[in-house]
């Protein structure tokens, strides 16, 4: 019973094309607003009839959370193909490890880490990256423009890929970046309860949580070549902090926050802007709370405009 009660609050209408991670947040509040009314359906013999009514309402979200957790961990499995994660051997030709077995260490990672909120969020974000092609989408039409982002991620960026192979290690540097949103206790080195994201504007700090969690992160995906820690890890920097980051870091930052406000199946009114180009524009107005580039979004709100995106 109690479990078709959570479906029935997942299947609200209100919530269709809405991530994952907003639905959770969503019936969060719901169940917080409305917990006098449902403490007697809760406690009830159908649902769990020893708790009190505080916890009945734990019990309820925990369920909920751990419901979403699988949803969202079935979604990553299904687009974790989209990445060729062959492009390793690029940088490593004496990599050991098979396409299979290194996407089997990627669930298996996300399966440890997937009941932690922030890394969950983030995980669902990568699925929309790579099932709306995001990184695809912008990175080929920058490099048919030749501006502001081709000259960073083909001139500055050290590796010079060509647009295939460098979309491709994007896909794969983005697989990485959710396990830096676990938060680390390590009192020893000043860590309590908190992750990367967290720690953008204490430099020396989020360092300290990068050598930790590269040690966690190292055992359970592989001797990946440190040119994708690097550029996962710069994903997580901010920009006003960090002017000469990492450029696919800075390009990764764009994308993440992009698919976490991403909502499918929006209709355009004829002469609106497009979901993409009005997004872009928002956040040019916002870079100095968010740490973005401006001169890279400046360049993705161009192409959102002129491919109507």
């Amino acid at each position: 019973m109690i479990n078709k009660f959570v479906q029935t609050l997942l299947a609200n209408p209100n919530f269709v094309g809405q991530p994952l991670s907003v639905v959770e947040m969503h019936i969060s509040n719901f169940v917080a607003q409305n917990q006098a009314n449902l403490s007697p359906l809760l406690t009830g013999p159908n649902f769990f009839p020893d708790a009190s009514p505080q916890e009945a309402t734990e019990k309820l979200l925990v369920l909920v959370r751990r419901t979403i957790a699988g949803q969202v961990l079935a979604q990553v499995k299904n687009a974790l193909p989209n990445i060729n994660f062959d492009i390793h051997r690029s940088f490593d030709r004496h990599f050991d490890i098979s396409v299979d077995d290194l996407r089997n260490n990627f669930i298996s990672h996300y399966e440890k880490i997937i009941a932690h909120r922030e890394a969950r969020q983030r995980i669902e974000a990568l699925t929309t990256i790579l099932e709306e092609r995001l990184i695809e989408k912008y990175i080929t039409a920058a490099f048919e423009e030749k501006s502001y982002i081709y000259n960073e991620l083909f001139r500055v960026e050290k590796h010079h890929l060509e647009s295939p192979h460098l979309i491709e290690f994007l896909k794969f540097c983005a697989a990485m970046a959710p396990g830096y949103f676990i938060k680390l206790n390590a009192p020893e080195i000043g860590l309590v309860g908190q992750n990367a994201y967290d720690l953008r504007e204490k430099p020396a700090q989020q360092q300290k949580y990068f050598t930790k969690a590269d040690q966690i992160m190292k055992s359970m995906l592989g001797q990946i070549v440190e040119d994708f820690w690097d550029t996962a890890k710069s994903s997580l920097l901010d920009y006003n902090e960090n002017p000469n980051q990492n450029p696919g870091g800075k390009f990764l930052a764009i994308m993440f926050m992009r698919a976490r406000d991403y909502r499918k199946g929006i209709k355009v009114e004829k002469g609106a802007e497009t979901p993409d180009k009005s997004w872009f524009s928002i956040q040019i107005r916002n870079v100095s709370f968010t740490g973005l580039d401006k001169d890279m979004l400046e360049n993705l709100n161009r192409i959102a405009f002129a491919m109507k995106y």
